[in-house]
């Protein structure tokens, strides 16, 4: 709930009550300064406060609907995620992982059982579920794809304004929107950041690092969002990808120091898969090593079955499930709510059987260190 400037977090004991978003109530609330628990070695619960800006907690004794509800453009996007929310639990058809398929398409997480949260932390997928790079990008690349080459199609366009061009924009303005409807958290302004900076720089023909590049939204985000430093995600995020960045080659210095294969293009099916296999192994085992110290400080605990699981589940996750997530938002905002099920299934039955295989793996003695 928002007072003037200032938001503070209210429990409504009272389930009477259908709350939507959008909605004007006149509340009679008791209302206490944030505070912490007294265990002071557990969850900082008023630096969590801080963090999402909440001035004060308390509970409604009361409260009393007002009849004529506006809507501002915050709202209307709430209004969208709720509505969304809906669609997916209305269905007939009802799907075995809707947890996960919300959080991966609106960033919603409420309906995560603490038995599936626990699961994806003690194998190293709880990333997936996040909205970040991975999610942005493909959207953003797919955006892209479609716009420039339906401006291709039109020449005398093309010769004002370059498809690709249009195709950042575009592709931009899609990330813009998945990041609003995800609820922004410190993984996606990350990622979208680093996407808006890229954009910018295709645009003005200047290259730079990948370090560079991660630099500059690094700081970008501590600028606009200095509280977002305090948090976990802020540090894992930007740690992760760094990793990513550092030690994986970069192909264009490869390029410039004469490492080139003859006949690149000539390379087999085969082989390709070979190498991408061999860099995904190669990137797990980096993430191991280098988040461990990080991992122990925040949470007490390392995945070791990581490695295993995310060489099975990102490719699955980015080459199924994200582009059914994403398509059913497209679906969805185009008027066919009765088409998400069916958009849907592929990523539900991928997705149980991620956890299947997740399940078996963590079961294991030693899994988790």
């Amino acid at each position: 709930q928002a007072i003037g400037d200032r938001k503070v977090r209210l429990r409504w004991y009272d389930t009477s009550h259908d709350l939507h978003p959008g909605d004007q109530w006149q509340l009679k609330v008791r209302l206490r300064p944030p505070r912490g628990y007294r265990n002071q070695h557990g969850f900082d619960y008023e630096q969590y406060l801080l963090r999402n800006e909440i001035s004060g907690t308390g509970y409604v004794l009361e409260g009393e609907r007002y009849a004529d509800t506006r809507q501002d453009g915050g709202k209307g996007i709430d209004l969208f995620r709720s509505s969304f929310r809906k669609a997916i639990k209305g269905t007939s058809d009802r799907l075995d992982n809707e947890g996960i398929l919300l959080a991966l398409a609106i960033g919603e997480r409420s309906d995560l059982g603490s038995g599936t949260r626990r699961l994806l932390r003690q194998s190293g997928l709880s990333h997936l579920v996040a909205i970040s790079g991975l999610h942005i990008g493909l959207a953003t690349a797919f955006a892209y794809g479609v716009a420039a080459g339906l401006w291709r199609l039109f020449p005398r366009g093309c010769q004002k304004i370059p498809a690709r061009y249009t195709g950042w924009v575009i592709g931009i303005a899609t990330g813009l929107g998945y990041s609003l409807v995800a609820g922004f958290p410190v993984s996606t302004m990350r990622a979208f950041i680093m996407v808006l900076i890229r954009g910018l720089l295709a645009g003005s023909c200047t290259r730079t690092s990948p370090e560079n590049l991660l630099a500059a939204t690094m700081f970008l985000v501590a600028l606009m969002w200095p509280l977002s430093v305090s948090s976990p995600a802020f540090w894992l995020s930007f740690s992760a990808v760094w990793l990513m960045f550092r030690f994986l080659p970069d192909r264009r210095s490869e390029m410039k120091r004469g490492d080139r294969v003859p006949n690149q293009d000539r390379v087999s099916v085969k082989t390709r898969c070979v190498r991408y296999l061999f860099a995904l192994v190669k990137l797990q085992l980096i993430l191991l090593v280098g988040m461990a110290p990080l991992l122990v400080y925040l949470f007490g605990e390392i995945p070791l079955s990581a490695p295993i699981t995310n060489l099975i589940a990102v490719p699955a996750f980015g080459f199924i499930v994200v582009p059914s997530v994403l398509s059913a938002l497209v679906v969805y905002v185009a008027g066919f709510s009765d088409w998400i099920p069916w958009v849907l299934w592929p990523a539900d039955q991928l997705v149980t059987g991620i956890l299947r295989v997740a399940q078996s793996v963590s079961s294991f003695k030693g899994s988790v260190l």
